[in-house]
């Protein structure tokens, strides 16, 4: 399902759209695929995934938490937007990335953009 086609859904049904947000590989690498897959049958329609990065100061304490989290168990932004990818194909579920302004600098802007639409992402924050 594409981001048009949910609000263009919500917009004919009067219903709004229902998105969520996770940061990629949380809790745990293996058990992300099998949540987003959960989180669609419940009845979620697009999710924003946070893609972790160094130094994630622009988020509260919760955020915060669980991006450093994805750094540490070392989810680099390639594996990141690989698993993610992976469980956006599986679920069904539209994909927004947010990512912070250091991740294009460090990455490079056209390596992020090209990885994030390769792995089914539809929007970036």
């Amino acid at each position: 399902m594409t981001l048009e086609d949910i609000f263009n859904s919500g917009r004919n049904s009067g219903h709004a759209a229902l998105i969520g947000y996770l940061p990629a590989g949380f809790p745990h690498p293996e058990e992300f695929q099998s949540i987003l897959s959960s989180l669609a049958a419940a009845g979620l329609q697009c999710i924003e995934i946070g893609i972790p990065t160094k130094h994630p100061f622009l988020d509260g304490q919760v955020i915060s938490s669980a991006l450093n989290r994805g750094h540490e168990q070392g989810l680099t932004f390639t594996r990141a937007t690989s698993i993610s990818g992976d469980a956006l194909r599986s679920s069904d579920l539209a994909g927004i990335g947010m990512i912070y302004h250091t991740t294009l600098m460090e990455v490079g802007i056209e390596k992020v953009f090209s990885s994030l639409n390769r792995n089914h992402f539809q929007a970036v924050l």
